[in-house]
């Protein structure tokens, strides 16, 4: 095997994780620097130019208006996400895995990557296993811990 066959193996996987670091840091607009660049811009406009200032006000309240409920919302996720222990994510993660494991075992055993991949697949499902454990000692011992009020 060589390293052209190497790299070829282990493209999907490079893929995958290019993927998941660039989902990761993406962000959106700063709306917050847009408020303040219009409220600039508000100061600026002349106290004779109504119409403008009107409607750039408009625009600056709704954009503040949108700003509060995305943070109240952000709140809310964050509640229900501290609540969520994520058992059955990381229970549907292994079941994932272990999908992809035997569906690439009738892959063809001929390709050059296939040992590559199979090898990466089995050690990610037994992380997700792992996981899955972990998540479900975790709850076992915090409902044997918890005791009735009385």
């Amino acid at each position: 095997m060589g390293l052209a066959e190497l790299v070829l193996g282990t493209a999907p996987i490079a893929a995958g994780a290019l993927f998941g670091a660039v989902t990761g840091n993406f962000k959106g607009p700063d709306v917050r620097t847009t408020i303040m660049r219009d409220m600039d811009l508000l100061e600026r406009l002349s106290a004779d130019d109504r119409g403008r200032r009107d409607r750039l006000r408009a625009l600056v309240d709704r954009r503040v208006d949108d700003l509060l409920s995305s943070e109240e919302r952000a709140i809310q996720l964050q509640e229900s996400a501290q609540l969520y222990q994520g058992i059955s994510r990381d229970l549907l993660v292994m079941l994932g895995t272990v999908v992809f494991v035997v569906v690439w075992w009738y892959v063809p055993h001929t390709h050059a990557h296939w040992i590559i991949t199979f090898v990466v697949l089995c050690g990610l499902t037994l992380a997700a296993a792992i996981q899955v454990a972990r998540a479900a000692a975790h709850a076992v011992r915090k409902r044997v811990n918890v005791t009735p009020a009385g």
